[in-house]
C-alpha cells in the first residue's frame, strides 16, 4: 500500500501570516504548522467580506467569481504543512506537506558543476552531538501536526459552519517565494469553505487576494465568539 501523502492546507483569510488571526494555528501545537509556499486553487470559488467584522468568506460555489490568490500579490494563497486545514482561492488554514526542495552542489567524476535542488521533497534534518546532517528516504513528506488540525476544524466550526473539503490548487511559489518548477505545481489541499449562504453573498466584490489592511479589503475587526454571538447569526441578517 503507498504511504499518505502530507497533508497540505489553504490558507486565504485571517490565518496567513500577515493577518490579525495567523497566531492561532501555533497556539495548540506550536511546532503544528510549516509555511510551504503561495498558491492558488484550480476552481473559481468566491471570496467575498461580509459582517460587522469585515470577514472573508470562501463560498462553496465552484466555477464562480474570480480566481483567488492569497498572499501579498496575485500571487496566491498560502500553503503550508498543517495537520489536517472564487476567484481561485488558496487561504489559510494552513497545509501540511513536510519536506523541501532541498538544495545542493552537482558534481560528477570531472568536478563540480553548478548548484541545484531536488524536484521531489525530502526532510534534511541534523541531529547527533556532531550535529551532522541527515537526508532521509522519504518523499513528499513532513510531520503532520493532528492537534493543528483538530485546532482549525474547531476554529472554522467544521463541519456545522465552514465544512473542510478537498480540492487542487496550484503551487506558485515555494517559502522563500521563488517559483516553483511546473511539473511540481498541482496539490491536493484541504480548502475550509461555507457550503450554506444566502445568494445575495454572490452579489458581493468578489476578492482576488485577501488583506484586511483596509486597501485590498475593508479593515478587519477583531471578532470575538464568545462575546459577539455567531457568525451565521450576522449572515442570516444580511
Amino acid at each position: 500500500m503507498a504511504a499518505a501523502g502530507p497533508t497540505l492546507t489553504f490558507m486565504y483569510g485571517t490565518l496567513k501570516r500577515t493577518e490579525a488571526n495567523h497566531q492561532v494555528l501555533y497556539s495548540r501545537d506550536p511546532a503544528g504548522v510549516t509555511f510551504l509556499g503561495e498558491g492558488r486553487t484550480v476552481d473559481l470559488f468566491p471570496l467575498v467580506v461580509t459582517t460587522p467584522f469585515n470577514i472573508p468568506f470562501l463560498l462553496h460555489k465552484e466555477n464562480t467569481g474570480k480566481v483567488s490568490y492569497s498572499g501579498g500579490g496575485r500571487r496566491g494563497a498560502e500553503l503550508g504543512p498543517v495537520p489536517a486545514s472564487g476567484d481561485h482561492a488558496l487561504q489559510h488554514p494552513v497545509p501540511v506537506a513536510q519536506g523541501e526542495h532541498w538544495e545542493g552542489e552537482l558534481s560528477h567524476r570531472g568536478g563540480w558543476v553548478e548548484e541545484g535542488r531536488s524536484l521531489d521533497l525530502y526532510p534534511l534534518v541534523v541531529t547527533t552531538p556532531f550535529n551532522i546532517p541527515f537526508l532521509l528516504h522519504k518523499e513528499n513528506t513532513g510531520k503532520v501536526s493532528k492537534a493543528t488540525l483538530e485546532l482549525l476544524d474547531e476554529f472554522e466550526g467544521h463541519p456545522d459552519f465552514y465544512e473542510r473539503r478537498k480540492v487542487k490548487a496550484e503551487l506558485l511559489t515555494d517559502a522563500s517565494g521563488r517559483c516553483v518548477e511546473k511539473s511540481a505545481k498541482q496539490v491536493d489541499v484541504w480548502l475550509y469553505c461555507l457550503p450554506r449562504f444566502k445568494e445575495s453573498l454572490l452579489d458581493l466584490p468578489h476578492l482576488s487576494t485577501y488583506r484586511g489592511d483596509g486597501v485590498v479589503a475593508p479593515e478587519y475587526k477583531t471578532y470575538q465568539p464568545d462575546v459577539d454571538g455567531r457568525l451565521d447569526k450576522y449572515l442570516h441578517e444580511l
